[in-house]
């Protein structure tokens, strides 16, 4: 679950506090997996049904392109069943704009319209800080703004949202030179023979051993490993930092890691890049 996004309609999160419905409970199903709030202009997949928001899969697609999160492949997708339509119809949400004076409660359908043009109390994100802001007080809060930082959960810095992509590349590299250094003695020691029957090199070693662990990624997910929470969290920045908080999760959990839930696929021109920068750090 992404838990650290401000909510509203424009990026497509609507927490349970925001839903006004004392005649029943909304079932779980309602709910996107990938961001855990309510389903936003839903569509599902074809092959398992699950539903997803409509800008959380597209974001999916853009790292997992031909991948569902339930690892249906390929995925194709669909539009909503009529009878979640109905039920996301019937549903009453508060603006998002309550912190600022709005009242208002509105129908599913009708809450994006009146956030976006009808609202008095309409707010824009500013691009610096990324808080709400009511518009007729965006240029006053721009003169005074200062930037938000996003902690590495790496090596701890703060770092300009900005900025984030390029630090996560360089660190990436910068720790697994570190782990490499650590790790591939012990490992040699006692994983002499790759599955060839051949002595790897430092530079392949790396790249065989997250092929095996791949291979081991179709039994149930484990979901309760120290660590596991920092990978979730990792979709929402580039596909190197969410590989490398994967990595760091493996080293904790040797065990148990490969009993974690990875849709990925080893065919992935992705993945095929980063075998590549593994079999490269140490030449």
């Amino acid at each position: 679950m992404v838990s650290t996004l401000t909510v509203n309609i424009e990026e497509g999160y609507i927490d349970q506090d925001r839903i006004v419905n004392d005649d029943f409970v909304l079932p779980q199903e309602y709910f996107c997996p990938i961001c855990g709030y309510l389903l936003w202009k839903p569509c599902s997949c074809s092959s398992c049904r699950n539903l997803f928001c409509h800008k959380c899969i597209r974001t999916w697609l853009n790292i997992n392109p031909t991948t569902c999160p339930y690892r249906c492949v390929p995925y194709q997708e669909q539009r909503a069943p009529p009878h979640i339509q109905s039920i996301l119809a019937r549903l009453h949400i508060r603006c998002r704009n309550t912190q600022f004076g709005c009242k208002e409660i509105l129908a599913y359908d009708l809450l994006e319209r009146h956030e976006q043009v009808n609202c008095q109390f309409r707010t824009k994100r500013c691009a610096i800080c990324e808080q709400l802001v009511l518009i007729d007080q965006l240029d006053e809060h721009s003169s005074s703004c200062r930037p938000t930082v996003v902690q590495c959960s790496v090596c701890q810095c703060a770092v300009e949202p900005r900025l984030f992509e390029s630090h996560s590349q360089q660190c990436l590299q910068e720790h697994l030179n570190h782990l490499f250094q650590q790790n591939l003695p012990i490992q040699n020691e006692t994983n002499d023979i790759n599955v060839t029957g051949q002595t790897p090199i430092a530079g392949n070693w790396f790249a065989v051993w997250i092929q095996r662990f791949l291979e081991e990624c179709s039994r149930p997910p484990t979901t309760n490993l120290p660590g596991i929470q920092a990978v979730f969290e990792a979709r929402q920045h580039g596909w190197l930092y969410q590989i490398l908080t994967m990595f760091l999760l493996i080293l904790r959990n040797p065990t148990t890691a490969p009993h974690i839930f990875l849709p990925m696929s080893s065919k992935s021109p992705k993945f095929s890049r980063l075998i590549a920068i593994f079999q490269n750090t140490n030449d």
